[in-house]
């Protein structure tokens, strides 16, 4: 399976969104095209003026408003300490992020400059080297300095991880799966959550 592509109940949703951001940001549809389906839904497209953007759409039922406000924040602060991160583009409101309520539910969307450069594979690019993973090592150590320093407001943070209603399995659990491997899954998320 493709990681970029998780199937998703229904995209439909998120492509409505996507037709309501078209004019909150002045995008153009033609050159619009979906990146990463699942719990967000990432289209790559370009403004009216031709610069490339990316629009991320999440499911407010499993990102809460707060949840995104706080990812901007950690954003704009990782901005301001000199990282190389992606810079969130306003809405012509002037909002970053925008909620939309649809049949289907609410949903958030922002958008964000999109970086040049082409997907690099390990196996078969010479870009991938010694040199590129030192100076990826050195930009993640910036932004974890950065990151430490930081405190959101409540309400902002991010949820870890194993807090996702991805990650919890239902009680009691339906037929379709299997107790054994559903056992070994939470054996593994304690294993992680017991390391420091």
């Amino acid at each position: 399976m493709d990681p970029n592509h998780l199937p998703a109940g229904d995209s439909a949703p998120y492509h409505e969104v996507l037709f309501r951001c078209v004019d909150d940001w002045g995008l153009v549809p033609q050159k619009t095209s979906l990146l990463r389906d699942g719990v967000n839904h990432v289209f790559a497209t370009e403004t009216v003026d031709g610069a490339p953007v990316i629009v991320r759409i999440s499911d407010g039922d499993i990102r809460e408003r707060g949840e995104l406000d706080g990812e901007l924040i950690w954003l704009d602060h990782l901005i301001r300490h000199g990282c190389t991160v992606t810079t969130p583009i306003p809405s012509r409101a002037g909002d970053l992020l925008e909620t939309f309520a649809v049949d289907a539910g609410t949903y958030h969307a922002c958008c964000f400059e999109r970086f040049g450069g082409r997907e690099l594979y390990p196996k078969a690019d010479p870009e991938w080297n010694d040199a590129l993973l030192l100076e990826l090592g050195r930009e993640i150590a910036r932004i974890h300095r950065a990151s430490d320093e930081l405190t959101l407001p409540p309400g902002h943070n991010r949820h870890q991880w194993y807090q996702s209603d991805l990650s919890v399995f239902p009680d009691p659990l339906p037929d379709c799966y299997d107790p054994r491997a559903v056992a070994a899954m939470e054996a593994f998320t304690n294993q992680m959550r017991a390391r420091p």
